[in-house]
């Protein structure tokens, strides 16, 4: 099993606009082409937008459906980044 580590402490300590989401998101999106799991070190992240958390999350979510909660994974998340990204999935899965 391959598993592939990122930190986003580059990013932070918040994330709110579009072209980090992205980076982010692209990122990670790469990330899943050669690894069975990526984990995403959030340590130094105090904040994501609601923005951001749906574009980055929500759209991961979209794109591996039930096998994102095993093929993500976060350490590291302060109780303000896990409440939006928890959110942001919640409310997509809601939808279904």
């Amino acid at each position: 099993m391959k598993i592939k580590r990122i930190d986003l402490k580059e990013y932070g300590p918040v994330i709110n606009n579009e072209q980090v989401g992205a980076s982010i998101y692209d990122t990670i999106t790469s990330a899943l082409k050669d690894h069975d799991i990526v984990e995403l070190d959030v340590a130094g992240i105090r904040f994501i937008t609601t923005f951001c958390a749906n574009q980055i999350f929500g759209n991961l979510f979209t794109l591996l459906g039930s096998d994102y909660y095993t093929r993500i994974i976060r350490i590291n998340a302060s109780d303000s980044f896990a409440s939006s990204v928890d959110f942001a999935i919640d409310r997509l899965r809601d939808k279904k």
